[in-house]
C-alpha cells in the first residue's frame, strides 16, 4: 500500500466521524458569514483543494468571529 493510499484511508476514516467542509457552499449557514470573512480578510485560503475545514475548527472559529477577534 502506498503513503496515498494511507493517506486516503485515513481522511475517509476521519469524515466518517466529523464533517470536513471543502467549499463555502458546503459550510452550514450557521459558519457561512464568519467563513466568507476570513476569506475575505485573507486570513482563511485553504490548502489548495479547498478550504478543508473540519466541523470542530468552523465552531471555533464562529466563536472568536462572535467573540470579536476577527473585526469588522
Amino acid at each position: 500500500m502506498t503513503t496515498q493510499e494511507v493517506k486516503n484511508i485515513v481522511e475517509q476514516e476521519l469524515k466518517a466521524y466529523e464533517p470536513v467542509y471543502s467549499t463555502l457552499e458546503d459550510v452550514p449557514d450557521w459558519g457561512k458569514s464568519t467563513v466568507q470573512k476570513l476569506m475575505n480578510k485573507g486570513f482563511l485560503q485553504g490548502d489548495g483543494d479547498g478550504i478543508n475545514i473540519p466541523e470542530s475548527m468552523l465552531r471555533v472559529i464562529v466563536i472568536n468571529d462572535r467573540a470579536g477577534v476577527y473585526g469588522e
